[in-house]
């Protein structure tokens, strides 16, 4: 099975809209019963660039191997891009994922972090306040307001991201 989900909760349901997190649980445990492999296609992007570590913490708290793990950037759209967000949050960002290489996890979920630190690091050009634009059509398009799901990335649109770990 290769199943898509990129982070959990509320998140979970904005960006798997139409979704609802506890019938993703409860699908999962029955495909899990069925002892087939499962793989986790999972895409990083800027709505999800911190709980992605979360969502596999969970995961592999669920019993899920390493191998189990495929995380790939998102390339389009370009206004989700993860290299939309500060250079300092871009830092945090490569420092948590060197700490994760460093855990040695072996297997698919090593590949996939060394592949996200060297995609974080190639040049791009932000441009943050668009991609906020982007979102918002978004927000009006489904009577939703992604600010009270997605707190901390709306901190780093007012600038109060200095100093902050992940």
């Amino acid at each position: 099975w290769t199943v898509s989900v990129e982070t959990i909760a509320d998140e979970f349901e904005y960006i798997r809209y139409g979704g609802r997190w506890e019938d993703f649980l409860e699908n999962l445990q029955k495909i899990k019963q069925l002892d087939h492999k499962i793989s986790f296609n999972m895409i990083w992007f800027l709505l999800n660039y911190r709980s992605v570590f979360d969502c596999v913490d969970y995961l592999k708290h669920l019993g899920f191997h390493n191998n189990s793990f495929i995380i790939g950037a998102l390339l389009s759209p370009e206004y989700l891009n993860v290299r939309h967000l500060p250079d300092s949050m871009l830092n945090l960002l490569k420092t948590k994922l060197e700490s994760k290489i460093n855990e040695a996890p072996g297997y698919l979920l090593e590949d996939s972090y060394k592949n996200l630190l060297s995609y974080v690091q190639q040049p791009f050009e932000k441009d943050l306040a668009g991609s906020f634009e982007k979102i918002k059509t978004i927000d009006q398009r489904r009577n939703i307001d992604s600010s009270k799901i997605f707190t901390e990335l709306y901190k780093l649109r007012k600038g109060n991201h200095r100093g902050k770990s992940i």
